[in-house]
């Protein structure tokens, strides 16, 4: 399977990383498609200054693909995902095989306004989990000192079943706000 180009513009500051599409949103080509992952509207929410999980809900509801991009970009956020290709049998990161990187030190030489890469997931540990975006990144690519790297709380609803839905926005949302400090 291969994955996405960069959503990303001359003014973007930071980088936001997944580890690779889902199904959902390799059938529609689309990043972030499944309709239960929070990505979209924590990404509205946060570059809103906005802690309203039924507005950011709506926003995501009416909006285009095509204007959510647009959203992102105007508020200095780019997206990527750290694999380029790899097998997988499910939506699962823990069944990512084969995996292949894409190439992290052309994309910053060509959009050198990024100084912050957000990690979508990865676990809040000095250790990220292997087949993460934050674990998979380290791996393949590597850390460096040029760029303020962060993990944030996985957008995916798999820990749905952890904490209440709308405490498992806002506690997310507390955590992606970090991000406001590079825009």
């Amino acid at each position: 399977m291969k994955g996405f180009k960069p959503i990303v513009n001359a003014e973007s500051k930071v980088l936001i990383l997944g580890t690779f599409p889902s199904k959902d949103s390799l059938k529609v080509n689309q990043y972030y498609a499944n309709a239960t992952n929070l990505f979209w509207p924590l990404v509205f929410a946060v570059l809103e200054g906005l802690d309203d999980e039924a507005a950011a809900k709506r926003w995501n509801a009416v909006t285009s693909y095509k204007e959510k991009t647009k959203f992102a970009l105007k508020h200095g956020a780019a997206l990527w995902d750290v694999l380029r290709s790899c097998e997988r049998k499910t939506s699962a990161d823990r069944d990512i095989l084969k995996s292949k990187a894409n190439s992290f030190s052309r994309f910053y030489a060509k959009y050198p306004k990024i100084k912050a890469v957000a990690f979508n997931g990865g676990g809040k540990k000095k250790n990220p989990r292997k087949l993460s975006a934050a674990g998979l990144y380290k791996s393949h690519i590597g850390l460096d000192d040029d760029h303020t790297f962060f993990t944030l709380y996985s957008s995916s609803s798999e820990d749905r079943n952890k904490l209440d839905y709308d405490s498992l926005f806002l506690k997310k949302y507390d955590d992606w706000k970090a991000m406001r400090a590079f825009l």
